[in-house]
């Protein structure tokens, strides 16, 4: 059974006190979001994220901005991680990206 993913599955929830991220953040630090989003508001929100959470990065949306990308990714086999694809890969759903910035 191949897993149906939803954009609820990007988010980051830190704590009760904060609204949800429309994003979520690996143990690398790359960040995530479903969907080609709006950069600026993308960027708006990991500094949001930067500052709610105590993370000493970026103080600017503009900071982000040149690095944030727009790509595809498909699961890999285990259904856990990402591959970056073409947009014509089968299976391949649109992602927005800051990966290896911070």
């Amino acid at each position: 059974m191949t897993y149906e993913l939803r954009p609820q599955d990007f988010t980051l929830k830190y704590s009760n006190e904060y609204e949800p991220y429309p994003f979520y953040e690996d143990e690398d630090g790359y960040i995530t979001g479903y969907g080609h989003q709006d950069v600026e508001a993308f960027a708006s929100e990991i500094v949001r994220y930067d500052q709610e959470t105590g993370q000493e990065f970026g103080t600017s949306a503009e900071e982000y901005l040149p690095h944030i990308d727009h790509r595809w990714a498909v699961l890999d086999s285990t259904e856990e991680y990402f591959l970056p694809v073409s947009k014509d890969t089968e299976g391949a759903f649109p992602i927005t990206t800051l990966w290896g910035y911070r």
